[in-house]
């Protein structure tokens, strides 16, 4: 079943979670993750008291896994948005090209990481598997080109991996949706 998609805005819907791609270096939001960190501050990867070591062994922003922020919490009873940071991507942007491993403003990234296309569908396909373990999980939202926008990701494969997520998580009863923005004045895109 492929997933779903949906006119709508992402930051408002209903979902229990919603997805962003996040890269594992920067020190600043930017595009959607500005957006959900302006909305829902407790789910800022990038924020000043997560940037220390980012993109090293020390930080657990490692590509290939997620960060699971917001959601119900048994000792307070109490609900904050729940936000997953799947991280996609080592360093911000394009997907590098070449052999050599990754590198950005000094940084380098751990031996065999080249933040390539190829490995970044890998870190994308080994999050979904990630979310997929998350207990109590209902209901799931995406941003239509996730991982395509500033990070510059192949829509077709992204999206392919999402239906295939979305075939797994119909037999767990979990619903999965990708939003897509409606442009003011524009209609909602359907003819």
């Amino acid at each position: 079943m492929p997933v779903e998609e949906v006119s709508g805005d992402l930051l408002s819907c209903e979902e229990q979670y919603i997805v962003q791609q996040s890269n594992c270096v920067t020190d600043y939001a930017a595009g959607l993750a500005a957006a959900i960190a302006e909305k829902f501050p407790h789910a800022d990867v990038y924020k000043a008291s997560a940037r220390q070591d980012r993109g090293t062994d020390k930080s657990g922003d490692v590509p290939g896994t997620i960060a699971v922020l917001g959601g119900p919490c048994a000792a307070t009873g109490q609900e904050q948005r729940g936000v997953i940071n799947l991280f996609g991507q080592w360093a911000p942007g394009k997907p590098r090209t070449g052999p050599a491993t990754a590198e950005y403003k000094g940084r380098k990234a751990a031996p065999g990481v080249i933040d390539d296309e190829k490995q970044r569908m890998e870190w994308f396909r080994k999050g979904l598997l990630d979310i997929a373990e998350i207990p109590g999980l209902e209901s799931i939202a995406f941003p239509h080109q996730i991982g395509c926008g500033l990070a510059g990701g192949n829509w077709a494969d992204y999206s392919k991996a999402l239906d295939e997520f979305s075939e797994m998580m119909a037999e767990k009863n979990v619903k999965v949706k990708v939003y897509k923005m409606v442009e003011a004045g524009k209609g909602d895109g359907r003819k």
